[in-house]
């Protein structure tokens, strides 16, 4: 084979190497320690580091993972891309991007968000009774948006969708105590309304006037609501699986909710609020297919 014949051969092979998968994740905690071990145990050829900047001067294509909040801020600083943000929240998500200081910051990043869709959160609250019920949802100016995707839900699951609009950082226990007509309460991720601080003032004066709640994550079922909807971390590793190969090239698809998930049930709320689960709830869901070997 001639010389000529053999460069053109390399240079197709390296026009079509797969992009390295490059791992922004900075601090060391429990939780970044599970994300990695997740995302090596499918990418054993990763390569992570907390510094930007080491990643950006490796050679040959690349996508980037940012991991967490403020890998996802530093990723936007460096302009690393094309960028996918992995557990951090759609509310902080879209803050972060807004607040970006980069101009192509919309054009190289998506997201895979931590949190079930809500449209999910209510298929939930409907598997759960079996019958029309009011659900009251507290929105603040950051998630009001949701409002009219959640009434359609809402509308289509035979669910009585009651919206209550507050404030942000207002008094969460009183605006909640003005839901207090409906059967059950839809918690939206909002950081401008449950936070650590409120969160157990909140499961205490709903659970007083009987009120169950659902969402948004598996940490607050342990820490006292009925049930939700959630993704494990393995749930997002492989919906970013599924993901990656629509980076290579074009447009980025838009950021979007877990494509997997799961229903946890706090057996222990059920019971005390007279909650009879029915069968096949935990049951509901969409589990990744094992990876091929």
């Amino acid at each position: 084979m001639c010389l000529l014949a053999v460069l053109a051969l390399l240079s197709m092979r390296v026009a079509h190497a797969r992009p390295e998968l490059r791992v922004l994740a900075i601090g060391d905690t429990p939780a970044v320690r599970e994300i990695l071990a997740a995302l090596q145990n499918r990418y054993p050829a990763l390569t992570q580091s907390g510094d930007p900047k080491v990643l950006a001067r490796r050679a040959g294509p690349a996508i980037y993972l940012a991991i967490g909040p403020a890998a996802l801020q530093a990723g936007l600083e460096a302009e690393l891309q094309p960028l996918v943000s992995l557990f951090t929240s759609s509310q902080t998500y879209q803050q972060v991007v807004a607040a970006s200081t980069r101009p192509t910051r919309h054009q190289g990043v998506t997201a895979i968000y931590p949190e079930v869709s809500p449209q999910i959160q209510l298929e939930v609250i409907a598997a759960l009774y079996r019958r029309p019920v009011s659900v009251g949802v507290l929105l603040s100016e950051l998630t009001e948006p949701l409002a009219q995707g959640l009434q359609r839900a809402a509308g289509a699951l035979g669910l009585d969708l009651l919206v209550r609009r507050a404030a942000s950082r207002a008094n969460v226990v009183r605006e909640l105590g003005e839901l207090g007509g409906a059967k059950v309460i839809l918690a939206i991720p909002d950081g401008s309304l449950y936070t650590k601080e409120n969160l157990a003032l909140v499961l205490e004066s709903t659970y007083r006037r009987g009120q169950p709640v659902v969402g948004f994550s598996a940490a607050l079922v342990h820490a006292g609501t009925l049930a939700s909807a959630y993704a494990s971390v393995e749930d997002v590793v492989a919906h970013f699986d599924q993901l990656e190969p629509q980076l290579g090239a074009g447009p980025l698809p838009p950021p979007q909710y877990p494509l997997y998930w799961r229903v946890l049930i706090n057996d222990h709320v059920a019971k005390s609020l007279g909650v009879v689960v029915p069968e096949g709830v935990r049951d509901m869901g969409r589990r990744p297919q094992a990876r091929p070997q």
